[in-house]
């Protein structure tokens, strides 16, 4: 069965004449337990700081901006349980893009970092598409990095 959730787990709607909306740090760890069930995860490669997402059990390079738009497409699409009378779904997608991309602080470390197995770590480094900084290799040639 898929879970439900409440609308009020991520942003307090109301309506007072218009829509209106907050989000409290209390719902925070809301929205990073979801994307963390979404897939998402960061962690550390080389020294960088890097974000992926899971996806069939294989590990693809993210980045915040595809989670804040995957969590878009979610606040779009899910059918919420006990969503406050006489808010609208423009209301909330309002609220959305008046809101910051997801904070990349300590509680969103603590939901969101897992460390990478090697396989893991190479799938990530292999995976066709992926942004390769070219670098010049001790022999004065380039290569990927």
């Amino acid at each position: 069965m898929e879970k439900q959730y409440s609308i009020s787990s991520f942003v307090n709607l109301s309506k007072n004449g218009k829509g209106a909306a907050i989000s409290s740090n209390e719902q925070q760890p809301n929205l990073y337990q979801w994307l963390r069930e979404a897939g998402f995860g960061q962690s550390e490669l080389n020294g960088r700081t890097v974000f992926f997402k899971t996806v069939d059990n294989l590990v693809i390079p993210s980045s915040v901006i595809a989670m804040r738009y995957e969590f878009l497409n979610f606040l779009e699409s899910y059918d919420f349980v006990e969503w406050p009378d006489g808010v609208t779904r423009a209301d909330l997608i309002e609220w959305f893009y008046n809101t910051r991309p997801p904070e990349r602080n300590e509680l969103f470390r603590n939901y969101l970092y897992r460390e990478l197995s090697e396989t893991e770590q190479e799938a990530y480094r292999m995976y066709p598409g992926r942004y390769h900084r070219l670098v010049v290799n001790p022999n004065g040639l380039p290569s990927c990095a």
